[in-house]
C-alpha cells in the first residue's frame, strides 16, 4: 500500500492537539464536559467518540492504538483515574510549564526526554501547543493562591543577552498581525458590544470565513455575545457575590436589581446562559436561519451592551490602554502591557473557585463554556502549522479583522514591542497596502510619523529605525476568496469574459484597481517625496499563485520610474539626496510543482526587474532539494497553463551554454510543450 503523498508530522502537533482537544473543540462546546472519566462513562465516552474521528480525519498515517496511548496520557495521566476539568488543566500546565518567578518556561513530562537537547525540545512542543489553544489558558494552571506567572520564556538567557547587546532587524511584520491575543481577545469582547453601524462594530455574520467552524463562522459571533454575557456574570459572582452559594442564587439576588436592566433584558441574559450551558443556540422562528441568526445577536448584543456600557470605553491611543476596553475591568484592575491581562486575572479567580471543593456544577459549566468560545475565536483567528497554501493563509489572516477593530490606533506601537522594542530590535520594517487615493496616502505618512514621533519619546524607542513597505495584494476575484471558485477559473480576473473584464483582456480589472492604488501613491511621492524617508519599500504579496508576475511587473517599472524622478528633482531643487525605494516580491513562497515556484522567481528578478538592494519574500522554494522533492512527490495535479509555461521556462534554460540538461530531457520537454499547446490552444 503506497500514497501520493509523502506527509511528516510533528508527534508534538499529535499531542498537542489531543491536550487541547477538551478545551478548544467544537465537540466538547457541544456536549460540555466538566469531568475527564478514565472509566469512560457516558460524557466523557462521548467526547472520544468525537475526538477519534476528528484525529483520524487529520492525522490519517496515526493508528488508533497509538492515538488512544496519546488520549491515556494526556487526558489520564499515569493513573488513569477521574479529573475535574480544572484538575486536568493544572496537571497539563504543570507537565509543560516550569515556573520560575512571575515567569515560566518550556519543560518536557516526566519521561519524555528527547534526544535532542531537552530545553530546544520543551520551547519547540510548547510552540506546538500555542498553535493549538491560548497560552495564558495554560500558564493560569500554574496559579496558586489565586496567582500565577504572566508569561513563559521562549528563547534562552544566553540567546536574549546576545540579541539585546548586538541587536538584530524585523524586517517583515504586518501591520494588522502585529497584535498579541491578549490584547484582540481584550478588543473582541468590547467590539461585540458595539453595533455593526459603528465603527468598530460587529455583525452578525463578522466571522464568516470558508471552512470555518461553527456553520463557516456564520453562528461564532452569536457564541461570542452570549459567552461574553456570561462571563461578566461569572465576574460578578466572583468579585461581587461572595454572600450566595452558588450562582444561581447570585443571578436571583439584589446585585441585579442595581444594574437598571428591564425584565426583558433580564430574560436575555437568562437565554444567553441557557445557551451556553447546553450548546444550543436558541433562535426564533424565523424561516431563513441567517435572519434568525441576526435578530438574535442584535438582541444579545443590545443586552451585553446595557450590562456593561462597553460602547462607552473610549478607544485605546496607547498599548498600556488596551486592557481597559475589556467590561472585566469594572472587577479586575487593568494592568498595562507587561501586566496581568483582565482576561487572566479572571482566570486565577474562577480557577481558585473552582478548586474550593464546593460544587457548583453550573458554574463548572458555564466557566468552561465560556473559555471553550474563546479557544474557537483564538482558533478561527490564528493561523495554525501544517495548513498548506496560501489560500489557507489568506482565509485566517482575514478572519483577525472581526476582533481588532479596537485597536487600529495601537497597531504601531504593538508591531514594535512584539517585534522587540527594548529587548535589542534595531530596525523594524512594518508592511500595510497603500491608500486608494492621494490625500489619502499623504495622511497616512502623516499619521504613521506623527505616531513614530510619540513613541520615540519613550526610551526604548529613542533609537529604532522605522519603515514603512507598502504591499500590492494578489487576488483571483470574489469566488475564489468567498471558497467557492468557478470551475477553470470562470468570472475571475483571470476571466477574459468577466463583466469587469470589459474589453476581453485577462486581469483587467485587476489591474485597474491596483493601478489606482498605485497612481495615489506615485502621486504622493512626487507632491511630497521627504516621505521617502518613510516609506521603504513597495512590495506584491498575497495570492501568489492568482496573478502572473508580468501583470504587475509594469506597475511597479512606472511606480519606480515616477519616485526616481522625483528624487532626481528633489535633490536639483534643495541638494537633499532621498533614499531609494526598493521593491520586495513574495515569490517562490505558494506552488504545487517544484518547477512553478522557481520561475515566479526567475520572474521577478527578470521582469519586475528586482535590482541590488530588493528582496524575494520568502524564496521557499530555493531551499527545496530537487531530488529529494520529486522522490517524494510520485504524481502532482496542476492546471495545463502553468505546466506548459514551466517548461517553456525550462526550455529556455537548455539554451543557455552551461546548461547540464540531457538531450533526452530536451527532447521529451520540447514534445510536451507542443502537446500541451495542441490541447490548450486547439479547439
Amino acid at each position: 500500500m503506497s500514497n501520493a503523498r509523502t506527509v511528516l508530522t510533528s508527534l508534538d502537533h499529535l499531542v498537542a492537539e489531543m491536550v487541547a482537544y477538551p478545551f478548544v473543540s467544537t465537540a466538547s462546546f457541544a456536549h460540555p464536559v466538566e469531568i475527564l472519566d478514565g472509566r469512560m462513562t457516558p460524557p466523557t465516552a462521548k467526547l472520544w467518540r468525537e475526538a477519534e474521528r476528528y484525529f483520524v480525519a487529520h492525522f490519517p498515517h496515526i493508528a488508533i492504538d497509538e492515538l488512544i496511548s496519546v488520549r491515556n496520557r494526556t487526558w489520564f495521566g499515569t493513573n488513569g483515574g477521574t479529573a475535574a476539568l480544572h484538575n486536568f488543566l493544572g496537571h497539563t500546565s504543570r507537565d509543560w510549564l516550569r515556573q520560575r518567578g512571575a515567569v515560566a518556561e518550556p519543560c518536557l513530562p516526566d519521561g519524555a526526554s528527547n534526544d535532542d537537547n531537552d530545553a530546544a525540545a520543551a520551547r519547540r512542543a510548547w510552540r506546538w501547543l500555542t498553535f493549538a489553544m491560548p497560552g495564558d489558558l495554560l500558564l493560569a494552571g500554574l496559579a496558586k493562591n489565586g496567582n500565577g506567572p504572566v508569561r513563559c520564556h521562549l528563547i534562552t538567557p544566553f540567546l536574549a543577552r546576545m540579541l539585546n547587546e548586538k541587536g538584530y532587524a524585523e524586517t517583515h511584520l504586518h501591520m494588522g498581525a502585529g497584535l498579541d491575543f491578549p490584547s484582540a481577545w481584550a478588543s473582541a469582547v468590547n467590539v461585540v458590544a458595539r453595533s455593526s453601524d459603528q465603527y468598530p462594530g460587529m455583525a452578525y455574520d463578522a466571522f464568516v470565513s470558508p471552512g470555518a467552524d461553527h456553520d463557516e463562522g456564520e453562528s461564532l459571533a452569536n457564541w461570542l455575545v452570549r459567552a461574553s454575557i456570561a462571563r461578566y456574570v461569572l465576574a460578578a459572582y466572583l468579585t461581587q457575590g461572595s454572600k450566595y452559594v452558588c450562582i444561581s442564587e447570585f443571578f436571583n439576588g439584589d446585585f441585579w436589581q442595581d444594574m437598571g436592566l428591564s425584565k426583558d433584558q433580564l430574560k436575555i441574559i437568562q437565554t444567553a446562559l441557557k445557551d451556553l450551558a447546553t450548546g444550543q443556540l436558541t433562535l426564533s422562528g424565523r424561516p431563513v436561519r441567517s435572519q434568525a441568526l441576526a435578530a438574535a445577536f442584535l438582541e444579545m448584543q443590545s443586552t451585553y451592551n446595557a450590562l456593561t456600557r462597553a460602547s462607552l470605553i473610549p478607544l485605546p491611543t496607547r498599548l498600556d490602554d488596551v486592557q481597559r476596553l475589556d467590561p472585566l475591568s469594572a472587577f479586575f484592575e487593568p494592568r498595562d502591557h507587561g501586566g496581568p491581562t483582565v482576561q487572566i486575572q479572571f482566570l486565577w479567580k474562577g480557577l481558585a473557585q473552582l478548586s474550593t471543593g464546593q460544587i457548583d456544577r453550573q458554574f463548572a459549566k458555564l466557566f468552561w463554556q465560556v473559555e471553550r468560545v474563546r479557544c474557537q475565536v483564538y482558533r478561527h483567528c490564528i493561523q495554525r502549522p501544517l495548513t498548506p497554501g496560501l489560500m489557507n493563509f489568506i482565509r485566517v489572516y482575514e478572519r483577525k479583522g472581526a476582533i481588532t477593530g479596537a485597536l487600529e490606533n495601537v497597531e504601531l506601537e504593538s508591531c514594535g514591542v512584539l517585534g522587540g522594542v527594548g529587548k535589542g530590535l534595531r530596525s523594524l520594517e512594518v508592511r500595510t497596502q497603500p491608500a486608494k487615493r492621494k490625500n489619502d496616502q499623504l495622511g497616512d505618512f502623516t499619521v504613521w510619523n506623527r505616531k513614530l514621533e510619540q513613541l520615540r519619546l519613550q526610551p526604548e524607542w529613542e533609537n529604532v529605525e522605522c519603515g514603512f513597505a507598502l504591499h500590492f495584494l494578489k487576488n483571483r476575484g470574489a469566488h475564489t476568496d468567498r471558497g467557492a471558485p468557478q470551475s477553470h477559473d470562470q468570472e475571475n480576473f483571470s476571466d477574459p469574459t468577466l463583466d469587469a473584464n470589459t474589453m476581453q483582456l485577462r486581469w483587467q480589472e485587476f489591474r485597474q484597481k491596483s493601478d489606482q492604488r498605485a497612481a495615489a501613491l506615485a502621486e504622493a511621492i512626487e507632491e511630497h517625496p521627504q516621505w521617502l524617508t518613510l516609506l521603504r519599500a513597495i512590495d506584491v504579496c498575497r495570492d501568489e499563485h492568482g496573478v502572473p508576475t508580468w501583470v504587475v511587473a509594469p506597475l511597479f517599472r512606472n511606480v519606480r520610474e515616477r519616485v526616481q524622478k522625483a528624487i532626481a528633482s528633489e535633490y536639483e531643487r534643495s541638494g537633499i539626496e532621498l533614499p531609494e525605494l526598493h521593491t520586495t516580491a513574495h515569490v517562490g513562497e505558494d506552488f504545487v510543482h517544484l518547477a512553478t515556484g522557481l520561475r515566479y522567481m526567475d520572474e521577478a528578478v527578470d521582469h519586475i526587474p528586482l535590482r541590488t538592494g530588493d528582496r524575494i519574500g520568502h524564496g521557499l522554494a530555493l531551499g527545496i532539494d530537487p531530488t529529494n522533492w520529486s522522490k517524494n512527490q510520485h504524481r502532482q495535479l496542476m492546471p495545463r497553463e502553468d505546466r506548459w509555461f514551466d517548461l517553456i521556462w525550462e526550455r529556455v534554460w537548455h539554451g543557455r551554454r552551461w546548461s547540464r540538461f540531457s538531450s533526452g530531457r530536451k527532447t521529451f520537454v520540447e514534445d510536451e510543450i507542443v502537446r500541451l499547446a495542441r490541447d490548450i490552444f486547439v479547439c
